[in-house]
């Protein structure tokens, strides 16, 4: 009787495979580089300076992602927890800038105004932390809510928060 082999595809890869994805990314890195220089007229300086924010952050993501890769999937866990965060304060910064909403309704409050929108996403937080704690120490991780909440599943509440992301109140 043979042996299974219980490797993943990606386990059976050549191992030049990583090298050359880190190949392709870098060569479409510098490819979009070089569009964007033209298309700023060609001045490398002044590209630097007009998008110095945008490049720091980039660099601050890349630097995470590097530092991270020696700690497991930390790396990973800060990219999001960077990407939560910078949303939240440009959303509420933006919600800053719109002319003030008098209203009674809750909903329209929550999402139109900055002191809304912050209660509306930390309520949820909290309530997302309340449930996982209740997960761990009172379920004691079984049952429907707790598969739910299970680490495993994390990929599909990304897809169905980036899902969300698409939905407008329009």
């Amino acid at each position: 009787v043979a042996a299974t082999d219980k490797r993943t595809p990606l386990d059976r890869a050549h191992p030049a495979l990583p090298v050359a994805v880190v190949a392709a990314l870098a060569a479409a890195c510098v490819w979009a580089c070089c569009r964007l220089h033209r298309c700023a007229g060609g001045a490398w300086g002044g590209l630097a300076r007009e998008y110095r924010p945008l490049l720091l952050v980039y660099a601050s993501i890349l630097g995470i992602l590097v530092a991270g890769t020696l700690l497991g999937s930390t790396g990973f866990n800060l990219i999001i927890l960077i990407h939560v965060t910078a949303w939240l304060v440009f959303v509420q910064y933006q919600l800053g800038r719109r002319p003030p909403v008098r209203t009674r309704n809750v909903w329209t409050w929550l999402r139109a105004t900055p002191a809304g929108f912050l209660t509306l996403h930390l309520g949820i937080a909290l309530v997302v932390l309340v449930l996982m704690a209740i997960r761990v120490h009172l379920w004691h991780r079984v049952g429907f809510v707790s598969e739910l909440l299970a680490s495993c599943n994390f990929c599909y509440w990304g897809l169905m928060h980036i899902s969300m992301s698409f939905w407008s109140s329009r």
